[in-house]
């Protein structure tokens, strides 16, 4: 994402975003499990990379929910 600060005023321009109040912390936990347990069996690349962006997005959530 992209980040704009002008004065007084922040822009912040990403392809996505959640509230830390939406994020349900149990999915988040079991998206985090699945991901690491891809990363252990995957041979292919791009289910690596797949599960490697699962996993970011897992523990990206679980670090915004702290801030409930």
């Amino acid at each position: 994402g992209f980040c704009e600060i002008d004065k007084n005023e922040v822009r912040i321009i990403v392809e996505s975003a959640e509230l830390a109040d939406s994020i349900n912390v149990e999915r988040a936990k079991d998206a985090r499990d699945r991901a690491e347990k891809r990363l252990k069996r995957e041979k292919d690349d791009s289910d690596l990379d797949r599960a490697r962006l699962a996993l970011a997005r897992a523990f990206n959530r679980l670090k915004v929910a702290k801030f409930r």
